[in-house]
């Protein structure tokens, strides 16, 4: 198996070669922010106007599959094997989110299409690092903490709470946000 930051550096170098300029979010930009999290996913924020018959063809070229079906501990249960299914279902489908498979080295990629706020906002905050090599815009932290605001108003993970906590929220906002979601 290739050790983990290289295949981030590979995810994002095969986004690229789709004509998209990747942002990390999620799991692994906290991780570079400082937070001891564990994640098993990447996750990217992209633009909508991306030409996605040119990203599933870089992706599929490198082997992932995308997943139409998620278990509920987040592993794909079910996945595209051909690119011009792919093409159609996301024609079809336009989604803000589009998961990504690759049984090889059992990675998974998430690509969040402007969302849950838009790519353009999040890179203008975003920094540059360097990942296996590979420059990488991460997000900055107060985009990452409107994101797990965000987790926090659609689900109940207590992982977006650490999360946010880590960010610099405190529990009376989640109380809040939280209050918020169920009205």
């Amino acid at each position: 198996m290739i050790e983990f930051h290289a295949l981030i550096a590979a995810a994002v170098a095969t986004l690229k070669a789709g004509g998209v300029e990747p942002i990390l979010v999620g799991g692994v930009a906290l991780n570079l922010h400082g937070s001891p999290r564990v994640t098993r996913d990447v996750d990217f924020v992209v633009n909508r106007d991306t030409a996605w018959e040119n990203v599933l063809a870089a992706l599929y070229k490198s082997g992932f599959c995308l997943i139409t079906r998620l278990n509920d501990d987040g592993s794909a249960r079910r996945f595209v094997r051909e690119e011009s299914i792919a093409r159609l279902k996301v024609r079809a489908e336009n989604p803000d989110s589009l998961f990504f498979w690759q049984p090889e080295e059992r990675f998974r990629l998430d690509v969040l299409v402007d969302f849950p706020m838009p790519a353009s906002e999040i890179r203008r905050r975003a920094a540059a690092t360097e990942i296996a090599g590979v420059t990488v815009f991460v997000a900055a932290r107060e985009d990452l903490k409107i994101m797990k605001a965000r987790a926090i108003a659609d689900r109940n993970k207590s992982g977006d709470r650490e999360d946010y906590l880590f960010l610099g929220g405190t529990e009376e906002e989640i109380a809040e946000i939280r209050r918020k979601a169920r009205l």
